[in-house]
């Protein structure tokens, strides 16, 4: 067992004050109704991961990565399917998915969307550890799953699952999200973790 449950639940509510973060931050920007939630958070291996993903085969995702570096150090990635890339821009921008300039403003969209979210997230973490993580610029990418997730990491890494559920103006849309972590890094964000339930 990588976490206990006890781990993993601090883990999940910690995770989820950075997404209602996130949330909040994405309505100001947008100026719509954002909820996010990250119902079901599970630990994993990288190969085991891509192994498992049930994406439709040949299906390009939308996927935003970030580094980043602290106690614990590793990659972040929100990934999206295709239909809910689609939605999530069109609703947001208002602009429509044949127009000529959709797949420059898809991309500057989801950076942003994903960058706050990461952030958020990765924020919460850090307040939490009373920690500080230096971040890389956000980069966004489309392939197929198994490409797109975990690319050009070791198959070994642990990672940091949840299934991410984003509500705008009454349209469903649904991601994954993704940290990434060698395995000392895993065992600091443990340490971290048993730190809190003792306290």
């Amino acid at each position: 067992m990588l976490l206990t449950e006890e781990q993993l639940d601090v883990i999940s509510e910690v995770i989820n004050i950075g997404a209602g973060k996130s949330a909040a931050l994405l309505n100001e920007m947008v100026n719509a109704p954002i909820s996010m939630q990250i119902p079901r958070i599970w630990v994993s291996i990288l190969k085991e991961i891509k192994s498992n993903i049930s994406y439709p085969e040949g299906e390009k995702l939308s996927s935003i990565e970030l580094n980043f570096e602290g106690s614990f150090s590793g990659r972040a990635e929100v990934v999206f399917p295709a239909r809910s890339a689609l939605n999530l821009v069109s609703v947001l921008t208002g602009e429509d998915e044949e127009s000529d300039e959709f797949d420059n403003i898809k991309a500057g969209t989801l950076n942003e969307v994903a960058n706050v979210m990461l952030n958020g997230v990765l924020g919460s973490i850090s307040n939490i550890f009373e920690d500080h993580f230096n971040y890389s610029i956000p980069r966004f990418n489309e392939d197929t799953p198994h490409i797109l997730v975990g690319h050009g990491l070791k198959d070994d890494m642990v990672v940091l699952c949840g299934e991410t559920h984003f509500e705008v103006k009454e349209l469903d849309v649904e991601g994954d999200f993704y940290l990434i972590m060698e395995l000392p890094s895993f065992d600091n964000l443990k340490r971290g973790l048993d730190k809190l339930l003792e306290g």
